[in-house]
């Protein structure tokens, strides 16, 4: 008897018929699961995540490829995955300095500016000074008119 005839023995793949008996065999680039008749691709992300770091993803025809979590870049070897520098990126948004700790932003601001409500702008002291002096000015001399 072939088992092999009947439904390829059950074998996803390749039968192979022996006397009075029968085993599946996998082709070149899979190997054989453990249930002695599924073929499973090596280069899935089935096994050992496909060697990604983060994120396997597989792309159909035995072809997958590594994706990185979020704030994460894959690096040049396509599988490993290091934290993204949100300063390198438009400044992070700072208009003067920026920092970053951890994948998060901080701006700061040169010598004669202070950082603004928004975290991200810097505004220029001499001006806010001005201002200061104006107002004092004013109430000063609004002081001395009322007594």
């Amino acid at each position: 008897i072939n088992e092999c005839e009947e439904l390829n023995g059950g074998c996803q793949q390749t039968c192979v018929n022996t006397a009075g008996s029968y085993h599946c065999e996998c082709s070149e680039g899979f190997r054989m699961h453990s249930d002695g008749w599924t073929c499973i691709a090596v280069n899935s992300c089935s096994i050992l995540n496909g060697g990604c770091e983060h994120k396997c993803v597989d792309v159909g025809n035995n072809q997958y490829r590594c994706e990185c979590r979020r704030n994460y870049l894959l690096k040049r070897d396509g599988r490993h995955c290091e934290l993204r520098d949100p300063c390198k990126e438009r400044n992070g948004g700072c208009t003067h300095l920026c920092h970053s700790d951890g994948g998060r932003v901080n701006c700061s601001c040169r010598p004669g500016f202070m950082l603004s409500g928004d975290g991200k702008n810097c505004e220029d002291n001499t001006l806010l000074l001005m201002s200061l002096k104006i107002i004092i000015r004013k109430t000063l001399i609004s002081n001395v008119i009322l007594l």
